[in-house]
């Protein structure tokens, strides 16, 4: 039964999405990301606030898209810790303080419920602001990195445990839809804080300097990455399945109207939704591999032990970042064993 016809102005948020999201989320180019990236914020700005289109699809759709582009380099790296160069690091910073200035702004904290949004749009910066600092420290060499990935994976998953209860806890849609979704999102969030520890304690269990990541690395790994793009697709589901149309209206309710059993629902897109994101974990895992790409020493993110973190190569992020285009390239930043390894493997 058709319950609301899908709009225009629907329809044109949906295309710009798709096309624009996953060249974001899978670019490995500076030349394809930073203009992936400024068009998303500049678009979903300019559809909120000049063609005032709903602006809680966009509030859904960019953290999912910041989920699944740290899930892609959570995949390329060890132990779930994923790094963003400095300009990445800004824009991630810039668009939540706009986020928490638009907040207090607009509601004045007025209620409990406001300074949860506060919570979750700081808690989500503290996670940037830590990758990009990270970068930093790594990339200078600085004495303060092997403490600082220690307090990284601590405040990383605190962050998203917080979220997560504050998802939960704050119902900032009464339909009972809605509030599944958040529970099943809060739900999630806290799994991945969960997954973040686990995969350090393994990761510092068997990381052994100069030698590729171990199977049970590897499994974890990719259990932590099919966590991100679980979160990243529920958000992105929800958006595009609650809030796509005025009236908190989106695809739900174009295909199936109001569905009757609440719980049946969202068991079965969670379903869809888990299977979906392993898929896409698995090809790129598959796909990382084939390309000589998966996960070799030159390529891991520094995530390994703490003690041995000076004497790791620069991580795959840095290598994109300078839009290198060969493992020979790659090399040159490189020094002893690591450099030698990256030019066999060319």
């Amino acid at each position: 039964m058709v319950g609301v016809m899908l709009s225009n102005e629907a329809i044109y948020m949906l295309i710009f999405a798709t096309l624009l999201v996953p060249p974001f989320v899978l670019s490995t180019r500076i030349s394809v990301l930073m203009p992936m990236s400024v068009l998303l914020l500049l678009g979903a700005a300019h559809q909120v606030y000049v063609l005032k289109l709903p602006g809680e699809f966009w509030a859904h759709v960019l953290p999912g898209a910041l989920l699944a582009r740290a899930g892609f380099l959570v995949l390329r790296g060890r132990s779930g810790l994923f790094l963003l160069s400095w300009w990445q690091g800004l824009l991630g910073i810039l668009f939540f303080v706009a986020l928490v200035i638009s907040e207090v702004y607009t509601t004045g904290l007025q209620r409990l419920g406001h300074l949860s949004h506060v919570m979750i749009f700081v808690a989500s910066g503290s996670i940037v602001a830590g990758a990009a600092v990270h970068a930093r420290l790594h990339r200078t060499g600085s004495a303060s990195l092997a403490p600082f990935v220690l307090a990284r994976v601590l405040l990383d998953s605190a962050s998203l445990f917080g979220i997560g209860i504050v998802l939960i806890a704050h119902k900032h849609d009464s339909q009972p839809l809605a509030v599944a979704f958040h529970d099943a999102q809060g739900c999630m969030l806290i799994l991945l804080a969960a997954a973040q520890l686990g995969g350090w304690a393994v990761n510092e269990l068997t990381w052994r300097e100069g030698e590729a990541p171990g199977a049970v690395a590897t499994a974890v790994c990719m259990l932590q990455t099919t966590c991100w793009l679980l979160n990243a697709v529920w958000l992105i589901h929800m958006g595009a399945f609650l809030y796509l149309m005025p009236g908190r209206h989106g695809l739900h309710s174009v295909v199936w109207h109001d569905t009757p059993d609440v719980h049946e629902t969202v068991n079965t897109y969670l379903a869809v939704d888990v299977w979906v994101c392993t898929v896409c974990t698995v090809c790129m895992h598959m796909q990382l591999h084939n390309s000589g790409g998966a996960r070799s020493s030159f390529q891991v993110h520094a995530q390994g032990s703490a003690a041995n973190y000076a004497k790791l190569p620069p991580n795959g992020e840095h290598v994109m970042r300078e839009d290198l285009e060969t493992a020979a390239e790659a090399a040159l930043h490189m020094n002893g064993d690591d450099a030698r390894l990256a030019s066999a493997q060319t």
